[in-house]
């Protein structure tokens, strides 16, 4: 199976939000999507970084709710891993297994 097998069914909206927003906004985007990524483009909507359920609840841990008004070139991770919609499902999920994430763009 491929990604795109994956995606023909799922679709391909993918979320995006700026980089100056601030982490609270991003959690409510999150939640009111029910989805745990978010793409950060920046403003040639180029792909500069994402941010994760993850990423949040550790710089909430770390920082307590002041963490929410935190922009999120603070606290998103800066190199995203992609995948084309060719690779297959096994190859995806032993880059995620190997590099310790669960999102890809």
């Amino acid at each position: 199976m491929t990604v795109k097998a994956i995606l023909s069914t799922k679709g391909t909206d993918v979320c995006t939000i700026e980089p100056t927003t601030n982490l609270a906004a991003a959690a409510e985007l999150l939640a009111g999507r029910q989805i745990g990524a978010l793409v950060i483009t920046g403003p040639d909507h180029r792909v500069i970084g994402i941010v994760s359920e993850r990423d949040i609840v550790h710089k909430l841990a770390t920082h307590g709710a002041a963490a929410l008004q935190l922009p999120l070139t603070e606290v998103m991770t800066r190199k995203v891993m992609t995948c084309s919609i060719s690779d297959t499902i096994s190859s995806v999920m032993e880059r995620m297994t190997a590099g310790k994430f669960r999102h890809l763009r």
